[in-house]
């Protein structure tokens, strides 16, 4: 399960791009280069501590990718939210990297990661157009794969899919919302 989580959020990321040059999905800049550098510290610190995920892997990988079309394609708005949302990370960051602690580093990560994810759900809550429901909808079933694959529950283990639950269940909610409201 963790290998089909990490190829489904792999995959996900292709229908995204294809949204996002089309002009269908619009990503906002700040989350992506938040998720981009804090998914790739996350990797490594997951792996230090020998909890390995596919899913997190395939989010470096991906996110660097959608950061470099957002830089093209994306919202380059930097307000007051994306403001929060990026000096947040960096908090994040620095008190990760003083600790030097894997599983500080794991639940500073996730922390940042939300934090990041706040430019896009204030987003959709407005322009739910702007995101797009198949790729987020494979986002979603990917994490419940990545939650099934959770061999040990413990903080570094199982903190990195609840959280990716927790990102992703709104969103797809608030896409969706408008033909369901």
């Amino acid at each position: 399960m963790n290998v089909l989580a990490g190829v489904l959020f792999f995959v996900a990321y292709i229908p995204y791009a294809i949204a996002v040059i089309h002009g269908d999905a619009v990503p906002s800049i700040a989350t992506w280069i938040v998720w981009a550098v804090v998914d790739t510290l996350g990797a490594v610190a997951m792996k230090k501590k020998g909890a390995e995920s596919g899913q997190i892997t395939a989010a470096a990988i991906g996110a660097w990718s959608i950061f470099i079309l957002s830089l093209i394609y994306g919202d380059m708005k930097m307000g007051t939210i994306e403001g929060i949302s990026i000096t947040g990370a960096v908090v994040g960051i620095i008190f990760w990297k003083k600790t030097n602690d894997a599983l500080v580093a794991i639940i500073c990560s996730q922390v940042v990661l939300f934090i990041g994810a706040i430019p896009t759900i204030v987003n959709v809550w407005s322009n739910p157009a702007d995101e797009d429901l198949f790729t987020w909808s494979l986002w979603l079933i990917s994490t419940v794969c990545a939650l099934i694959a959770v061999k040990k529950w413990d903080v570094a283990n199982a903190l990195q899919p609840i959280n990716f639950l927790v990102i992703e269940l709104p969103v797809v909610f608030l896409i969706i919302r408008p033909y369901v409201f």
